[in-house]
């Protein structure tokens, strides 16, 4: 990001959904009605911080949701209806800011109820521990994919305020990052697909050429067989036995039809023959 994000140092011209939180925490007076209904049924921002805190984390937060309005957000539900609270919709994802008040873990003695109940129950035993207040902020962000990836906090010498912008080159990096994953993705879906029409056609052309093949051995096994019947056909006529009558002459002419209907070589109505060989014989006719 090319500007530097400024927080503002006084409450003032923030943005409904600030202003909102403002009324929550009693912190001067606001005028609901003009507000807009979008912001009025929408959740509230995810502030949770003490009450010395509170102006400065307004100010803050005021700052980081106009960024993100500005970069083409929008505050609303979260697309995915498990996922509760406001956050900023953009470029097809769902992302949400937390602003809390860091915190840390202090042993704390037993009271004298509990000493006394420690002596008492035997599973009772083990420090007690109570959370103490730092006094500095901390801001979250719920990334793109939903899980909290980066955080910006109060240090020694620099503060939240300096260093929101590193907070959203993040969030525009890791969309662009994702993004292009999700683009390469479907691209290797894209080319399997196309991959696998491909092999599918070569398939596909492969099987109807070994099916002609199959049937050119056929038609050429159907050829031997009906030479094998005119041969026989032949033979018997031959025979000294054969009679020469009508019907042996009815039987013989019976038979050769049957040989040319069934020879793959004659381009006869109902003989076997494959539609490249009626076609070859019909070229030959004309």
């Amino acid at each position: 990001m090319k500007t530097e994000i400024v927080v503002a140092k006084q409450l003032r011209g923030l943005h409904p959904l600030v202003e909102r939180r403002r009324e929550e925490f009693g912190i001067g007076s606001s005028d609901f009605s003009k507000w807009s209904s979008r912001f009025r049924d929408l959740p509230g921002l995810n502030i949770s911080v003490g009450k010395p805190l509170q102006r400065r984390s307004l100010l803050i937060m005021d700052a980081v949701v106009k960024t993100a309005e500005s970069l083409g957000f929008e505050f609303g539900t979260a697309k995915d209806a498990w996922r509760k609270g406001l956050y900023a919709n953009g470029f097809g994802f769902s992302v949400q800011f937390k602003l809390r008040e860091s915190a840390k873990r202090k042993l704390r003695p037993p009271t004298e109820d509990e000493k006394r109940d420690m002596k008492k129950y035997s599973w009772m035993r083990g420090p007690k521990y109570e959370m103490i207040s730092t006094g500095k902020l901390l801001l979250e962000l719920d990334g793109p994919l939903g899980t909290a990836c980066y955080s910006v906090k109060d240090g020694q010498k620099v503060k939240v305020e300096d260093n929101i912008n590193r907070l959203f080159m993040f969030l525009i990096i890791e969309i662009d990052r994702i993004r292009k994953i999700w683009a390469a993705r479907e691209s290797e879906k894209r080319e399997a697909e196309r991959r696998r029409l491909q092999l599918a056609e070569e398939k596909a052309a492969r099987e109807m050429i070994e099916e002609k093949e199959r049937a050119l051995f056929a038609e050429a096994m159907q050829w031997q067989q009906c030479k094998t019947l005119r041969l026989y056909i032949e033979a018997v006529q031959n025979d000294d036995e054969f009679p020469f009558s009508p019907d042996a002459k009815e039987w013989v002419a019976w038979a050769l039809s049957v040989a040319n209907k069934y020879d793959p070589t004659k381009c006869e109505p109902g003989g076997h023959i494959s539609n490249a060989t009626h076609a070859d014989c019909s070229q030959t006719k004309s």
